[in-house]
């Protein structure tokens, strides 16, 4: 009995070094990660949001407008962003939706120019003033299902997160 006791002590205690050496090492990645993106994102100047957009409602989804949507390079990173980040399992692959932002600015620290875009394709998609059933639309068609009550508001939070996140990577 004190073999097997003394054995599993033993795999424990080996159990938790690797685990704490393993966490040393992420965090050392990860610190090595942010100073590498500091010389990508030094001379991003990120851009902040309008005072105001218009009202909801002002614009509607019409067949010009989704096909400027699908194909306008004006909204391509929201199609990527929309697409490749909120998808069906993208509760399996995210804790939060913050977690999602992170993981989107991180992967695209050697393209701080394309977060630059995805926040003005955000800005110009709120400046249309669709409503929140044609934003819902809207999203529709950028390649996102998900539909989120006000979701001129909620698309206004998920802004200022990338906002946020970016500015984050890019402090000095």
């Amino acid at each position: 009995m004190n073999i097997a006791l003394t054995a599993l002590v033993v795999i424990l205690a080996a159990a938790w070094l690797w685990a704490d050496r393993h966490e040393r090492r992420e965090k050392e990645a990860a610190r090595r990660r942010r100073e590498q993106r500091l010389v990508a994102w030094h001379h991003v100047k990120l851009p902040e949001p309008p005072e105001t957009y218009p009202e909801p409602g002002t614009t509607t989804l019409d067949q010009d407008l989704v096909a400027r949507l699908l194909d306008s390079g004006e909204f391509e990173q929201l199609r990527h962003f929309f697409g490749a980040y909120f998808h069906q399992d993208m509760d399996l692959e995210y804790d939060d939706e913050d977690d999602l932002v992170r993981d989107y600015v991180d992967g695209h620290d050697r393209w701080p120019d394309d977060v630059v875009r995805l926040l003005h394709a955000m800005d110009k998609l709120l400046a249309l003033g669709l409503s929140d059933k044609e934003l819902v639309k809207a999203l529709d068609v950028l390649g996102t299902d998900f539909a989120y009550g006000d979701t001129n508001a909620w698309l206004r939070t998920m802004r200022a997160r990338v906002l946020a996140e970016a500015k984050g990577n890019s402090a000095a």
